[in-house]
């Protein structure tokens, strides 16, 4: 079992787009997986006119190695693409000065557009969708599951040193203060971490821990601690891959082809595989766990040793801690 913790997870800058961009992308990530090492992978690449070098000539994907350029180009429609596209590719190809040309399409080719391809040495990829018997004998679907953190019962108190002069803030001026701040989340992200360290089953507990207040001030004063008195169990929830897609050369069998890509049904939630490499991208942004729960981590199992070459996340979890289910206190205590 793969154990992801939500810090671990790689932010992605990229847009999530079209869905033609989308699929050019997932092309890209199946690429950076299967090509050999030192080859460059650029996604939506620009590359200047060879004949006319102020014009820049967009390319879907490009791939770099040795000094050779191929080109990748990828169409996502609903019928085979056909000879005219092929032919398009071609004298791209020859206009770019590239090496190769690969042509992707995630609907296959006609039998005009195999032919003509073979012919002139233009790389053909499609997508192919497997059947549950198909998947059953790729015998390779990976189990994947969220793990989150409930927190029960949850008494926070707010500790003040007093020298019998100035009044201690209220309750409502510190709850005030947690509904504008991220004390609340940084709280309870800190009692998580100490729960997941000191209890590595992840057996249900009762936690009794303090924090220093790093120089936080409420009411013109500062927080001498904060203690928190909680029950916290931990939760997991298996999430279902509907489907798994092939890409590879066309007519091929599902056991020939470059890599595979499962589709978790969990918004955009996809795990690219190529032989033992993986590349998963994941929206945690539709995380939507029990009220005063927060997520903690992605699990997998691949029932074999993998190498996870990369983990994107486009959207961190929402927190979910409600102010309402949490008795918070004023402490005074005496300088």
């Amino acid at each position: 079992m793969s154990i992801t913790p939500l810090w671990a997870l790689e932010r992605s800058t990229a847009d999530r787009g079209k869905p033609s961009a989308d699929f050019e992308k997932l092309i890209f990530r199946i690429h950076e997986l299967i090509e050999q090492k030192g080859s460059v992978v650029t996604w939506n690449d620009r590359i200047s006119d060879p004949d006319n070098e102020s014009q820049e000539r967009q390319v879907d994907v490009s791939i770099r190695c040795d000094g050779k350029l191929t080109l990748v180009e990828c169409r996502l429609r609903k019928q085979p693409q056909d000879v005219k596209w092929i032919e398009e590719l071609i004298g791209r190809c020859l206009s770019l000065r590239a090496n190769a040309v690969i042509a992707v399409s995630s609907s296959g080719f006609t039998s005009g557009a195999i032919k003509k391809a073979h012919q002139f040495g233009v790389i053909l990829r499609d997508i192919q969708t497997l059947s549950e018997e198909e998947v059953r004998q790729w015998g390779r679907s990976t189990k994947v599951c969220l793990a989150y953190l409930q927190f029960r019962r949850v008494l926070l108190d707010f500790i003040f040193l007093s020298d019998g002069v100035m009044a201690p803030p209220t309750v409502e001026q510190v709850i005030k203060h947690l509904e504008n701040s991220r004390t609340l989340d940084d709280l309870f992200q800190h009692a998580a971490a100490v729960f997941e360290r000191e209890n590595p089953r992840a057996a249900p507990t009762r936690m009794r821990m303090k924090f220093h207040a790093n120089d936080l001030m409420i009411g013109n004063q500062a927080v001498h601690e904060m203690a928190l008195d909680t029950a916290v169990k931990q939760t997991i929830q298996d999430l279902r891959i509907p489907s798994v897609v092939a890409f590879g050369a066309p007519n091929t069998e599902t056991s020939q082809r470059a890599a595979m890509v499962e589709k978790v049904d969990f918004g955009q939630f996809e795990i690219a595989q190529a032989a033992d490499r993986v590349h998963t991208i994941v929206d945690l942004g539709l995380v939507r766990c029990s009220p005063n729960s927060i997520f903690r981590s992605v699990m997998f199992d691949f029932g074999r040793p993998v190498r996870m070459e990369k983990l994107q996340l486009l959207r961190a979890p929402p927190s979910l801690l409600r102010l309402k289910d949490i008795l918070v206190r004023v402490v005074v205590q005496p300088l």
